[in-house]
């Protein structure tokens, strides 16, 4: 064989060398797509079969036995958020010994990594046993962990799917360690709406004798269907804003004034949503020292402009007067009583006064909101927190106002009285520790 020949040979081997890695490369993209768009249809399945599940218990056992039978996985379980404690709700795939540790694992909210997982609400992978998970990673010998933050559409960290392989079966899947991520992720998604939902539906289902209980199925879907559009008008201020903010249009101070107040209004909207989930779901809110003038005096400051001159807002509360409390729950509470004050001095008065005061500790307060309106009739005064009681026209108030008063006050643990006389006027006073 002369050298041109033998040239051409080997260029022909190298040629067939490449296309049989191609073809192996080929055929292991397809497997992997394969096993992506397989592994979607079995999620799209268990999200079907999650949706007439009304039993928590149920939902859960649901799931981690999908992660075993579908998915692959060798181990799973779910582990649900009470009283901020972790604590084990299912498990499929463990040994009698590892059940026993199972059950007696609580894990407080609070440990950075749950932190972590709540902030960026993605699947974790947990390589080499990570000690900051013990002792979840003790339980078994993992050779590959994910841990799975269940989240809610409040923020509110439900749980965590844990789930994993301890066989070399890890070894095989480890290609496919970066598309189980996003699996697992969308997987917590769907797990954690379901867990509302049936949360949301059991807490309903104890108010089916009440009165109130279609107020919570309304308010859960009023309050979906404010927050999606919400989320739009202020992805539009922000791209406005961000496109003026070197035209000489943002040096004028109404513009940029202008912006502030609406970026203000828009969170007060969410604030006053995140209320109204607040009372329908039961969930508690973080408390913080609150700087009560402040609160009071944005309040104060929003309603001016919008009421007549013959009404005077006073507020009464001393400087840096501070109290421990939920921030968003007291700022809705309280901007519902002024509210109320302003069109009980319309509804009547030629001059009106609406004061707001307050003294004690932090702990041990009280405040109260006081006005020289029509006043109430004896008789109303015990209906006043009536979902559906009110006396303004239709047009005016719906008497929701105040039966959300109530509700977050007795979520704070905080006391309120009353005090009306017809044509003389009326005072909310609100207790805590006193």
């Amino acid at each position: 064989m002369n050298n041109s020949n033998k040239l051409q040979m080997d260029i022909l081997q190298e040629e067939v060398k490449r296309l049989v890695r191609t073809e192996k490369r080929l055929y292991s993209l397809t497997q992997q797509y394969d096993k992506e768009i397989n592994d979607y249809q079995k999620l799209n399945a268990l999200i079907y079969m999650m949706n007439p599940v009304y039993n928590l218990d149920s939902l859960c056992k649901l799931v981690v036995d999908s992660m075993i039978k579908d998915f692959k996985f060798e181990k799973s379980m779910i582990f649900l958020n009470t009283n901020e404690v972790l604590k084990i709700n299912n498990s499929c795939g463990f040994q009698d010994d590892e059940i026993k540790k199972i059950s007696s694992i609580k894990i407080k909210v609070t440990k950075p990594q749950i932190v972590k997982l709540k902030k960026f609400k993605a699947a974790l992978r947990i390589i080499d046993n990570d000690i900051q998970f013990n002792p979840i990673t003790k339980i078994s010998n993992w050779k590959s962990l994910f841990i799975c933050p269940l989240i809610s559409q409040s923020e509110h960290l439900i749980g965590i799917l844990v789930t994993g392989y301890t066989s070399e079966k890890a070894i095989i899947y480890e290609k496919y360690a970066s598309k189980d991520v996003t699996l697992l992720t969308n997987l917590s998604a769907h797990v954690s709406s379901t867990i509302e939902r049936v949360d949301l539906i059991n807490n309903i289902k104890l108010l089916e004798k009440d009165k109130y209980y279609m107020v919570g199925i309304l308010s859960s879907g009023i309050a979906h269907e404010i927050l999606n559009p919400l989320t739009g008008v202020k992805g539009t201020a922000d791209y406005i804003l961000s496109e003026i903010k070197d035209n000489p249009i943002y040096k004028n101070t109404d513009v940029r004034e202008a912006f502030t107040i609406m970026f203000n209004q828009i969170d007060k909207i969410k604030s006053i949503v995140k209320n109204i989930r607040l009372i329908i779901y039961g969930k508690q809110r973080a408390y913080e020292m609150v700087d009560l003038y402040s609160v009071v005096n944005s309040i104060v400051e929003t309603y001016s402009p919008r009421i007549e001159k013959k009404i005077i807002l006073e507020n009464n509360i001393p400087l840096d007067f501070k109290i421990y409390t939920n921030h968003s729950s007291i700022t809705h509470i309280l901007m519902n009583l002024i509210s109320n004050s302003v069109e009980s001095i319309k509804a009547g008065k030629t001059n009106g006064k609406v004061s707001i005061f307050a003294g004690g500790g932090k702990k041990k307060y009280f405040i109260k909101v006081t006005d020289n309106g029509v006043g109430i009739e004896k008789d109303n005064l015990n209906k006043i927190y009536d979902i559906n009681f009110s006396t303004k026209n239709v047009y005016s108030g719906t008497g929701y106002g105040l039966f959300l008063v109530k509700e977050l006050a007795s979520k704070l643990n905080i006391t309120i009285k009353i005090e009306s006389e017809k044509s003389c006027g009326t005072t909310f006073s609100l207790y805590h520790g006193m």
